[in-house]
Formats: C-alpha cells, structure tokens, sequence
C-alpha cells in the first residue's frame, strides 16, 4: 500500500485524475500537505495556486500556454465541496472529517491523521534526510517542516533551536540531580545513572565546556 505522500505525487503526474481530498486535523498540517503538493508542482514545473474558504475557483483553461494548473483550497461548506468536485479543474481540496467521511469513498482521499508517517517518509524517502532530530522537530511542528529543511540543508550539524533548548534544560537539571545527590550521598544508583547521562549529552557538538 503506497504513502499518502507517493500518491499526492501520483495525483499529481495522473492527467485523468481530477480530484484529491485530503482531511486536514488543523491549519499546521495544510501547511505541511500544501507544501508537499507545491514540492512536486515545482519539481515537475507545474503551476499551483491556494484559495482560501469561499473564494471563488476559476478553472484550468485560462492560462496561455495551457499548462496544468492545480487548484487548492480548504472548504467546509458541503455545497461548495460538492460544486468543486463536479467541474472540470484539477483540484485538491483540504475538508473537515465530516465531509471526508461523506465523499471519501467516491474520490481519492487521504486521511490527515496520518501526518506522522508521512512527514517521516517525506524526509527519509523523498528527501533522503535520515535525521531524528529533524523528524521529530517537524511531526510537533509540521507547519515548519520547509523552513527548518532549509536550515538542515546550510548546517551539517542541525539541531533544531527548540530541542536545543529543550536539551539545555534537561543537561541543567541532571547536573542539579547530581548535586543534590552527592550533598546527600543516598541514591548512589540515582548518582551513577546521572553521570551516565551527563556524559552523553556532553557528545553533542553544539555544547562548550
């Protein structure tokens, strides 16, 4: 069974297919599918362009030199979902689970919930980045993933700034659990298992000590 992301591409290169849904569970993960759909438009020099609720959607027969355009746009409104999905544009539509559930089986459509595995697999496989801290910075953050790519891209020893921070603290506080446990002399496991991982975050490049 293909990812999600393999069958945006798919959706993509298909010039019979004209509908795509995707469930989307919040605004971050729009931004994270309408990224990858604007990747690939990019890659294969296809026009894409976003319209917001309500707006109304023109078609694909108005440009010049005739290239395939892909119309994006998040819709609630049934009757509007239902006026895209019976013209002629190619479209990828981003809808509530309400309405995903009721067109699901009709059309291509793919479920938001799963974002975590396709965030992974956009990186890993699409992109070729096999970095934890990158994959786990973007499946909290999606809404991000472009942005911290191309700090991954200019910086060979990323660590993403909030789990740097994140690190920082958690080094502070083992430092301070050693302390307290060598002022009191009591938890000599506690003490060694500390120093243990003290120095493991002591690896870690971005530290100076």
């Amino acid at each position: 069974m293909k990812n999600n992301i393999q069958l945006i591409e798919d959706f993509i290169l298909d010039q019979k297919s004209t509908k795509l849904l995707i469930n989307y569970v919040n605004d971050e993960l729009i931004e994270f599918y309408y990224g990858v759909v604007k990747f690939f438009c990019n890659k294969y020099e296809l026009q894409i362009k976003y319209f917001e609720i309500d707006t109304n959607i023109d078609s694909n027969t108005d440009d010049l030199f005739q290239k395939i355009k892909i119309l994006t746009s998040k819709l609630t409104n049934t009757k509007k979902i239902e006026m895209e999905l019976f013209n002629n544009n190619k479209s990828i539509i981003f809808i509530d689970y309400k309405n995903f559930k009721k067109f699901k089986l009709n059309y291509l459509a793919l479920n938001g919930y799963d974002f975590e595995k396709d965030i992974k697999f956009f990186l890993n496989n699409i992109l070729g980045f096999n970095d934890n801290d990158l994959n786990n910075f973007c499946t909290q953050f999606p809404a991000y993933l472009f942005s911290e790519i191309s700090k991954y891209e200019v910086n060979k020893n990323y660590v993403s700034d909030i789990i740097l921070n994140l690190k920082i603290n958690n080094l502070l506080l083992i430092r301070k659990s050693i302390y307290d446990q060598k002022k009191t002399n009591k938890d000599l496991m506690g003490l060694y298992k500390n120093i243990k991982d003290e120095a493991k975050f002591k690896k870690f490049n971005f530290l100076t000590y």
